[in-house]
């Protein structure tokens, strides 16, 4: 749990004698992250049994931490709360002897009644049901469908990677968003049939994956959340916010409620993002991977938490991936200009001790919970009968107008070719070079200056020089700037032309092929603004910023500009010094072999 900033309280806390506080030091089973040094996870927690509810405070210590600790955390618990303002508990409980006398002098002279108990109920239930949590997401997927009382084989575990990978390299988040759902009929030959919804993620911003629910009801609920008001409300499991009692308890409901929605979601995350106990599952099965950036990590919600799939989960995965790959293939043949309208069948073959021979029924509709599909529930057809006059009471003008845009509404609607790696709202692609005699040329010197480097790349100079034409954008000298450094996976990134590569006054910022928020007039759009429109000089510097997360920094220097451009295509890669660290810098070599 991260330390929240300390702020003393000024005078004397004012005391909430209907509060009643746990205090106790506890061990949470297992390593993880969470922990110091990647230790056992020992805590030391201060829970409240009366209204709200919740932890007020906890800091993780390490297993040789002396229990006079308990002095300091509950001076911070009354201090600076998670909830609440600070003030001091009526009652303290803890559950021995020795607590007791190492807070007797502490909670006597701050007026606080203190008692021995047998057992820490709130406590102990919180601890169970974290261990609980952290069990499951410190779990491999053979661990877990173990715990699940399942078989999982490790063949059955490279099926469903191996379908992971066709997945995430067809790419169908650059066909498919929220608007639409995969509506997957699965009717096994022995058993009961059931449907799963299916929603592609990655065309909005969100990350990339399917996220499957067990029911329309289930996807209702999870859009009468509403999330924009969640993600206002303070974090009900961070430090450092100032929220009232009323908004920290509404913050933890919310987020309740959405765990208890049950679903089954797939996103494709980084090593550093993956469940360290999944990747090295991955390494010592060599299992099949996309790229260094694609390890599957699959879900469930429900039953109050989230936990790692279990093997019957992951069947269900495995089988909507395959029938949306082959549903898909089925429209790209036929052609089809109205994809919802189509029906396929797909048959899916038993796998031994994993998946029982079943017919799958794919059908892709309108998601009917989503913004984008809602329409005005008080129109009524009814009220049109085809012999009324429809009296639009529009001059010559307006009509002429009227016209002409449903004109342009039409021609709008001649679809061009459905083409399967195009994202909607794509960046433009590099400008050809059409008057090679009369275009400036820009020589930029790009230099890797910080980002999460391999110890073998550490103090030296990895430099790229690339020239590009004026006409040509920021977006160009980007792309030219991830092939030169020989990147694998794309993220959001910033160019900086304020005063110092560091000042982010003068902004470029790219958000994605979702596209950019027409409102925000802070930043520039790379993807439009021309190298010639900057007004660079040779000798400016400035700085550009790929990957947000792992903020790869570099220095970028104007070398040269000169008039009339070389044959051949632009943006130009020229001198290079050093070699290219790897995007994902923890990946080892003999990992190669699994993204074949």
């Amino acid at each position: 749990m991260p330390r929240k900033k300390r702020q003393q309280a000024k005078g004397n806390l004012p005391q909430a004698t209907d509060d009643v506080w746990e205090v106790g030091r506890r061990t949470l089973g297992g390593a993880t992250s969470m922990a110091p040094q990647g230790g056992p996870s020992e805590f030391v927690f201060v829970v409240q049994t009366s209204e709200p509810g919740g932890v007020v405070y906890g800091d993780p210590i390490m297993p040789d931490t002396p229990d006079t600790v308990l002095v300091e955390v509950i001076q911070q618990a009354m201090r600076a709360p998670l909830f609440g303002s600070p003030r001091r508990p009526g009652v303290v409980l803890v559950n021995s002897q020795d607590d007791a006398d190492i807070l007797s002098q502490t909670l006597s002279d701050a007026n606080i009644t203190l008692k021995v108990v047998p057992q820490l109920d709130t406590l102990d239930a919180l601890c169970s049901q974290m261990t609980q949590m952290l069990d499951s997401m410190n779990s491999d997927y053979r661990t877990r469908a173990a715990q699940a009382g399942e078989s999982l084989s490790d063949d059955d575990l490279r099926e469903v990677f191996g379908m992971a990978r066709q997945f995430h390299r067809r790419k169908p988040w650059t066909i498919y968003d929220d608007t639409e759902l995969f509506s997957l009929s699965l009717q096994p030959g022995d058993g009961s049939a059931k449907t799963l919804y299916g929603i592609i993620m990655g065309q909005m911003g969100e990350e990339f994956g399917l996220v499957l629910y067990t029911s329309l009801d289930a996807l209702q609920q999870m859009y009468d959340i509403d999330l924009d008001e969640l993600e206002q409300l303070p974090s009900p499991f961070a430090n450092g916010q100032s929220a009232d009692d009323d908004a920290w308890k509404e913050s933890a409901e919310r987020a309740a409620e959405l765990l208890a929605i049950p679903s089954i979601s797939l996103t494709f995350n980084t090593r550093q993002e993956a469940p360290p106990q999944i990747v090295q599952e991955a390494k010592q099965l060599k299992l099949p991977l996309a790229n260094r950036s694609a390890y599957p990590l699959i879900l469930r919600t429900g039953q109050g938490g989230m936990q790692i799939a279990t093997a019957s989960d992951l069947g269900d995965m495995y089988v909507a991936m395959r029938a949306i790959l082959a549903w898909d293939d089925y429209i790209e043949s036929k052609e089809a200009e109205d994809d919802e309208d189509e029906r396929l069948t797909v048959e899916q073959p038993a796998i031994e001790g994993f998946l029982p021979a079943m017919t799958v029924e794919v059908t892709l509709i309108d998601n009917p919970y989503s913004p984008e599909n809602e329409f005005d529930d008080d129109f009524d057809d009814d009220d049109f009968d085809d012999d009324d006059d429809f009296d639009l009471d529009l001059s010559e003008a307006e009509m002429s107008n009227l016209l002409e845009a449903m004109e342009n509404m039409l021609s709008a609607f001649e679809a061009p070719p459905r083409k399967k790696s195009t994202p909607k709202k794509a960046p433009p692609k590099a400008k050809p070079n059409t008057n090679p005699k009369t275009v400036q040329v820009y020589t930029f010197g790009v230099y890797l200056v910080g980002g999460p480097i391999n110890d073998a790349y550490v103090d030296q100079e990895i430099s790229r020089q690339i020239d590009i034409l004026g006409h040509q954008t920021l977006h160009d000298l980007h792309q030219a700037i991830f092939e030169a450094f020989e990147r694998e996976e794309e993220h959001l990134y910033e160019f900086n032309l304020g005063e110092s590569p560091q000042d982010r006054s003068r902004l470029y910022f790219y958000q994605g092929p979702w596209g950019l928020d027409d409102d925000d007039d802070e930043t520039g759009d790379p993807t439009s603004t021309t190298i010639d429109e900057l007004g660079l000089e040779p000798g400016q510097r400035f700085g550009y910023i790929f990957d947000m997360g792992d903020q790869w920094e570099h220095v970028i220097d104007l070398l040269n500009v000169k008039t009339g451009a070389g044959k051949g295509p632009y943006p130009k890669l020229g001198k290079k010094v050093g070699s290219s660290p790897p995007q994902y810098p923890d990946i080892d070599d003999e990992d190669d072999e699994d993204f074949d």
